[in-house]
């Protein structure tokens, strides 16, 4: 199956990729719903009254005849209570409360004041009016947040639906029961900040696969796979290290701004820790793949710089020496070299300077009894890197390390920024291809990789670094015993120096 029809079946997101998307945007999720949580509190706690509700009880007197009763009478009789109640709450009541002979009731200055204060629409839009489809009783309310002024508007309405002058209700309505104390009819604020709550994580939800649409790039170790159809041998966390024990600083080992040192070998520096562990299991999966010892010449390559590619193959050369393999690093990304500063090393007597005759082969492969690593760094720049690459002196060189060493590791350039890793990769008996998460889009790594596959590059797998575990599955599969795996990485190197 091509690149193109993997990545038609990843248009669909499955439960595993919306379980993962929640998780790595938990932190916008929680804020969002924290924030339309808070909010709602605020618009509950200063706007939203406590209210109260007084009812009483009113019979509609229907005119049956009693000698003949019908569907066409019974169908009348329910239609005259309906209408009964939607007079109850008409305009034609409401405004009789302003009226001297029912105004005069009201005996309290301040529901005077209350009375006047408000509109018609509002008496109405506090009433409501509940008729029964089985009796003739009308059950009559009305809300507001004055506990007292509620019940004495309650008393004076039902009042005035009694005493009406309307010739069709004319002695219609008999009171069964006066208005009620008033009960407590407040909204329910609970209900408010729970729907608040939710909103405000639908929101962050719905912004956090938004995000998602526009972030093409691989998230998950199953996403890669399956987009790229290739094995991933390794997830290498996103870590981080601290500078100095009084300055507490940390900084990332993966990042684009790195620091000139490249020297902190986190298999070494901390080898207990999780992410040392992630890197051994790199190693295993390698050294599987290459049981029949058919892969001896590694390149490592990537899309485009910042995956961490020299990161990843120093730790792993250093994994190696430590079980008494001879390991060589060669360091062929003419353009921009890093490798010497890994071992804190100048850019001297290196492969270009071998090359041109400068330096003999014993001058030009340095070895790190710190790290347990041999090492070859790029040497004096040169403009012509493509001859250089295509040297029959660089191939012999290759040819001799290949019988000298256990392993022999190419560090090239990234693929998509120059053509130099497609002439390094007929130096190799294959390529390891380092992606980091969300760093690149997938368009592009697919692009990349089918221009290896083109080339009839052999590439044996891919190492997926950067990944932020935290909010993955992955730590839920750590050991728990001895080493402390399932502790916070960011104190792996802490538990190191104690």
């Amino acid at each position: 199956m091509d690149l193109e029809n993997k990545e038609n079946q990843e248009s669909g997101l499955s439960l595993m990729d919306i379980i993962s998307i929640i998780k790595l945007n938990w932190i916008m999720i929680t804020f969002f719903t924290l924030l339309l949580g808070v909010l709602t509190f605020a618009y509950v706690s200063r706007f939203v009254e406590d209210r109260y509700k007084s009812t009483s009880e009113i019979l509609v007197q229907v005119p049956v005849s009693t000698e003949r009763v019908d569907s066409n009478t019974l169908i009348n009789s329910q239609r005259l209570l309906d209408t009964a109640a939607e007079f109850a709450r008409s305009p034609h009541v409401v405004r009789k409360l302003r009226t001297e002979e029912y105004y005069s009731l009201i005996t309290n200055v301040e529901h005077q004041i209350l009375l006047d204060s408000i509109s018609d629409r509002d008496i109405i839009r506090n009433i409501s009016v509940a008729s029964s489809s089985t009796s003739f009783i009308v059950k009559f309310s009305y809300s507001h947040s004055n506990r007292d002024f509620t019940q004495v508007i309650t008393s004076i309405l039902t009042t005035i639906l009694i005493e009406n002058d309307i010739l069709m209700f004319e002695d219609s309505f008999i009171e069964l029961s006066p208005a009620s104390d008033p009960v407590d009819d407040s909204p329910n604020r609970i209900l408010y900040i729970i729907v608040g709550l939710m909103g405000g994580a639908i929101i962050g939800i719905g912004l956090a696969f938004i995000k998602h649409l526009f972030n093409n790039s691989y998230m998950t170790k199953e996403q890669l796979e399956q987009g790229t159809g290739i094995q991933v041998i390794g997830v290498i966390p996103e870590f981080t290290i601290k500078e100095g024990k009084k300055k507490m600083r940390r900084r990332k080992l993966f990042q684009k701004d790195r620091i000139a040192e490249y020297d902190h070998l986190v298999t070494y520096e901390s080898p207990m820790s999780y992410t040392a562990e992630s890197f051994q299991k790199a190693l295993v999966n390698l050294e599987y793949i290459n049981v029949d010892g058919n892969f001896k010449v590694i390149q490592f390559t990537s899309t485009l710089a910042g995956a961490g590619k020299t990161t990843f193959i120093s730790n792993v050369a250093h994994l190696i020496g430590k079980k008494g393999k001879k390991v060589v690093i060669v360091d062929l990304d003419l353009r921009k070299p890093k490798i010497n500063r890994v071992f804190r090393a100048p850019n001297e007597n290196g492969v270009t300077d071998y090359l041109t005759g400068k330096i003999d082969y014993k001058t030009l492969v340095n070895y790190s009894e710190k790290f347990s690593v041999h090492y070859i760094v790029a040497g004096e720049r040169t403009t012509a890197v493509v001859n250089v690459l295509e040297a029959q002196k660089l191939k012999d060189l290759i040819a001799r390390l290949r019988t000298e060493f256990d392993y022999v590791l190419l560090d090239a350039p990234p693929t998509m920024a120059v053509s130099d890793a497609l002439y390094i990769s007929r130096l190799a008996d294959g390529v390891l291809f380092i992606v980091a998460q969300n760093e690149t889009k997938r368009t592009v790594i697919n692009e990349a990789i089918q221009t290896l596959k083109q080339n009839k590059v052999n590439i044996i797998g891919i190492a997926f670094t950067q990944v932020d575990v935290k909010n993955s599955d992955i730590l839920s599969y750590t050991y728990g015993y001895g080493y402390g795996y399932n502790s916070s990485l960011d104190d792996d190197f802490d538990k190191e120096k104690s």
